[in-house]
């Protein structure tokens, strides 16, 4: 994760009237992923596994680092869906403060590659 002085020198670094240009000439899209929903400088992947511990025995899943979970034997399916549905139905305010600026910017194409509703709930 970059530091406040290092997204500083980035956002210098940007040509902002071509950005400007090519959204007034409908040639950007944005795209938006899991790094929307970094919450404390905690990574997306990482605040749904803490979000699943306390519940792994009882889903019978096994949690990885990088996200992935793995279905211990006579698990339900249905079960771990549930528990990651609520976990983005809680708020997410950083995404969420971002989202809204987003949906005020007149684009033309969004694409989310995110697995929940908030982009789509906040137009």
């Amino acid at each position: 994760m970059p530091t406040t002085e290092e997204t500083q020198l980035q956002l210098e670094n940007v040509s902002w009237e071509a950005i400007i240009d090519s959204i007034q000439q409908d040639k950007c899209i944005i795209c938006i992923g899991s790094g929307l929903y970094h919450e404390n400088n905690v990574r997306l992947e990482d605040q749904i596994s803490q979000y699943l511990e306390g519940f792994k025995e009882q889903l019978k899943i096994r949690l990885y680092d990088d996200g992935w979970i793995h279905y211990l034997p006579g698990h339900n399916v249905i079960q771990p869906w549930v528990k990651i549905k609520e976990f983005y139905n809680q708020p997410f305010p950083t995404a969420q403060r971002i989202i809204n600026k987003l949906v005020q910017i007149p684009f033309h194409f969004y694409i989310s590659a995110t697995p929940d509703q908030k982009l789509h709930k906040s137009f």
